[in-house]
């Protein structure tokens, strides 16, 4: 196996069908080394935190 990329992003709230929706799937890769703790990489977060992540 070989990593290829690690993709970070903190959520962010868009406009989807009229509404407002805060979401964690804008992702950007990193070339630099990163802490990661027993949840997440450093810079990353999830919007829904009952499905994922929390």
């Amino acid at each position: 196996m070989k990593i290829v990329s690690i993709n970070v992003g903190k959520p962010i709230t868009i406009l989807y069908d009229g509404r407002e929706l805060t979401t964690g799937i804008y992702k950007a890769p990193v070339d630099e080394a990163l802490y990661l703790s027993e949840r997440n990489f450093a810079g990353d977060g999830q919007a829904d935190l009952v499905f994922h992540g929390g």
